[in-house]
Order: structure tokens, then sequence, then C-alpha cells
């Protein structure tokens, strides 16, 4: 299955109406050989801002309805790595899934002016996921930037793919590590982790039903 540019259709079929901040809509996305299935908080528009696939890295981003990417308080995200687990026995999926989120930590230290603030954070196996691996990182000030940025990640390993999904969250910059609040962000990843994968039927199209 092809990433195919059009989750925003996928989420306009699977949400029953306009969604409360307490009441998420349940989007259903397309990446590769699966569907991501997860609840998008109604501080988010139901369509992506930002959605593109290339040499097999899939990413869609949402953010607050009059937000860019570019220019946001809060983003959701999800990615999609091509093949990556697809031949990796499941003993090794745990350790796939720690390696993906400590790249994903590198890539936050690099782009961070002050020390970053990163924990591992417990989850339970999601399903459809053959692995999963959550955590938290901040940072107390973006490089060149005024503001600080905070996130928690959950990485799902999928039969052949590995995928992630995000939430962040920018405040104002700080020029020392940042303290997590840990009742917000273990309440954010618990949103997270309620999200599954699945392989639909062969000529399924969205909403993809055998997915609910």
């Amino acid at each position: 299955m092809k990433a195919p540019l059009s989750a925003a259709l996928a989420l306009a079929l699977t949400a029953g109406g306009p969604a409360s901040a307490q009441e998420p809509v349940q989007a259903v996305v397309p990446v590769y050989g699966q569907v991501i299935r997860y609840g998008l908080p109604g501080i988010f528009a139901p369509a992506p801002a930002y959605e593109a696939e290339r040499d097999g890295s899939y990413i869609l981003e949402h953010v607050p309805p009059g937000e860019t990417v570019d220019n946001w308080t809060r983003m959701m995200t999800v990615t999609g790595a091509r093949g990556l687990g697809a031949d990796v026995a499941d003993i090794d999926t745990a350790k796939l899934a720690e390696w993906a989120a400590t790249r994903l930590l590198q890539g936050y230290q690099a782009g961070c002016a002050v020390e970053v603030t990163a924990e591992a954070l417990d989850i339970l196996k999601l399903q459809g996921a053959r692995a999963a691996f959550g955590g938290y990182m901040g940072c107390g000030r973006v490089a060149g930037t005024d503001h600080s940025e905070e996130m928690v990640v959950v990485v799902l390993v999928g039969t052949k793919d590995t995928y992630t999904l995000q939430f962040a969250e920018r405040g104002p910059a700080q020029d020392q590590p940042i303290e997590r609040d840990a009742s917000k962000w273990m309440l954010r990843i618990s949103g997270l982790s309620q999200s599954r994968l699945c392989t639909p039927a062969e000529g399924e199209k969205a909403p993809y039903p055998s997915c609910n």
C-alpha cells in the first residue's frame, strides 16, 4: 500500500462531526503496508496541515486551526519508515523501537541550545504493533528561536515498517533544562498509546471498516 497523500479524505470519513478538546476524532490513515488508527484531540484541525512521502519516508502533521507548520503552538505528527523492521525477528523488535526513539532524540538534541530533558515512559504494547516504545523529550530553548519545545513520542514496529506518533508543544524559552510536568505529559502519551496498527483487507478503501 502506498502512502496516498489522501489522509484528509480518510479523516473526513471517520470524523462523525466536530470534536471538542476532550473528544478526539478517530483518524484512520494508510501508511505503506498498514493503517494507523489514532485519536486526534479536538484542539487540532481535522485536515492535515502537511503530508508528504518521499523515498520511503512518510510524514503527516496536524496543527490547531489558524496555525501553520511553520508557526504553531501544538503539533501532532505521524511518520512512517518503509521497510524498517521487515527483516527484524519478533524477538528483536523492542530493540528496534528503542533505537528509532534514540535516533529521534539525537536529532532533538542537535537542535536544542540547552541540555535536553529525556525520559523513557512506560506504555502498553499497542494493538497491531510487534513492539512499541514511549518517551518524553523537552528542550528549554530551540536553537535560534525564542521558544521551548516539549514532546512525547510512541514508536510502533509494524509487520514490515516502523511508525511514530508525536505530540509536541511550544512555550516560552528558558535557558535551563525543562522540568517535565508528569501529569500533563503522561496524559498525552496515554492518548497516543490508544492508537493501533491494522492490515486492511485486500482492496479495502477508506475508512477501512476491517480496522474499526
